[in-house]
């Protein structure tokens, strides 16, 4: 047997990990980042992103399923498993009278699984947590004022560093634990400019600099059956959450040059690192999974969140509670064929999120599709992934906005025994 080269996977987890460091806040277009945390991302490996994001049972010896963390104990126990995916997404943002189109690339994820000890498995990950980028303008007529223009712009995000572990209670019972660390930067701007040079301009710019912890606990149960086929009950819980934040708050005057850049007059208000706190709320969820090993698998979840307990900086923002239902499935023609069609892994999904966003006494509704393909490398189990996701989020019922997207991702799945002595031919 010929010995393995590791450099091949050292120099991918090398570039991927700066690719992170050069594009880690998307640069996203959406007027609904402006509430809460902003466009909260869930974000999952593609293999499992790819069947609608079922993540609640399902145990895969190749998939990191970071949205279970009762499932790594699937992994083998003389392997290590790598998993990484770029994404391109496109958007057109939709409203009664205009539209908009809007474009971004940035690395999806980074995650890594591997054996401690037989019955303890763990993982590491870097995800996007949340992501805010917005600017919108309303130009009203006021009275014995003349014309109004109000700017609201928005940046930046957060990101989490994920560490989970499994534990095998029972060889077909399995519960883990994740813990991730969360932080970022977010930058909101509020403007309010008239067309009369006797009446000042007002500017608030507030930046906020969050960090903290998000704890979620999972449990499945792998029940085996006859001809391979298996059937798994998940379960999942997070934990109330609370950032931190340290927060700058600069509120002045302002005029515009020729150039329409702003030059700032008297400071009204300069609020320097004032502490503050957000609470993330929690969050539950369960689903079930049923399969053949090497065949097919289709599964269910269900998840809800009570965001109407959430607070920012001691105020509450009128969101709603979430709920979210999805159902996804995979099949592969034949595992053991030599054709490379046959071998691959066909995924699709379906995903119904009733968001927390509730505007204008309309909840809004993200409803999208999904399909993917698993293309085995030759001569090993590693995977080239490839997912697809359209979809549709709000209205443009009660003057609000629909945003139509279209999220493409490309990654590639290691999965490698690196545990063993490998003899020499």
């Amino acid at each position: 047997m010929k010995k393995y080269n590791n450099t091949k996977i050292v120099f991918t987890i090398a570039l991927l990990l700066c690719a992170f460091v050069s594009v880690a806040q998307n640069r996203i277009s959406s007027p609904y980042s402006r509430y809460g945390l902003g466009d909260i991302q869930n974000r999952s490996a593609l293999s499992v992103y790819s069947m609608g994001n079922i993540n609640k049972a399902i145990l895969d010896p190749q998939t990191i399923n970071i949205g279970n963390p009762a499932s790594y104990s699937a992994f083998d126990s003389m392997s290590f498993v790598f998993d990484a995916a770029m994404i391109s997404s496109s958007s057109n943002l939709i409203s009664s009278s205009a539209s908009q189109n809007s474009n971004y690339t940035s690395l999806s994820y980074f995650l890594i699984g591997f054996p401690l000890l037989k019955s303890v498995k763990a993982s590491f990950g870097i995800l996007p947590f949340s992501d805010i980028g917005y600017l919108m303008e309303d130009k009203q007529m006021v009275e014995n004022i003349g014309s109004v223009k109000y700017i609201y712009e928005g940046d930046g995000g957060l990101t989490q560093i994920n560490m989970g572990l499994s534990y095998n209670i029972l060889p077909q019972w399995s519960i883990g634990a994740n813990a991730a660390y969360v932080f970022g930067n977010v930058f909101r701007t509020r403007k309010i400019e008239f067309d009369s040079t006797l009446t000042f301009n007002t500017l608030n710019k507030e930046s906020n600099n969050m960090k903290g912890y998000v704890f979620q606990f999972g449990s499945i149960y792998n029940i085996k059956m006859k001809n391979n086929q298996y059937f798994n009950i998940g379960a999942t819980y997070s934990l109330d959450s609370k950032l931190s934040s340290r927060n700058t708050v600069l509120s002045g005057v302002y005029s515009l040059n020729n150039l329409d850049e702003v030059i700032m007059g008297d400071t009204t208000e300069l609020i320097l690192n004032e502490k503050a706190h957000i609470t993330v709320p929690f969050k539950a969820g369960g689903g079930v999974a049923y399969g053949k090993t090497n065949k097919f698998m289709l599964g269910l979840d269900f998840e809800f969140q009570n965001w109407s307990s959430f607070t920012q900086f001691g105020q509450s923002d009128s969101l709603k509670n979430s709920m979210k239902i999805a159902l996804g499935g995979m099949y592969i023609p034949n595992y053991n064929s030599p054709s490379f069609f046959n071998r691959a892994k066909y995924r699709a999904g379906f995903k119904y999120h009733q968001s927390h966003l509730d505007l204008k006494n309309t909840q809004l509704r993200d409803i999208s599709l999904n399909v993917g393909m698993g293309l085995p490398l030759r001569r090993s189990l590693n995977n080239v992934n490839i997912g697809i996701e359209v979809g549709q989020l709000g209205t443009t019922t009660n003057n609000l906005i629909r945003i139509n997207y279209v999220n493409i991702q490309i990654g590639v799945q290691f999965y490698e025994r690196w545990f063993h002595r490998r003899k020499l031919d």
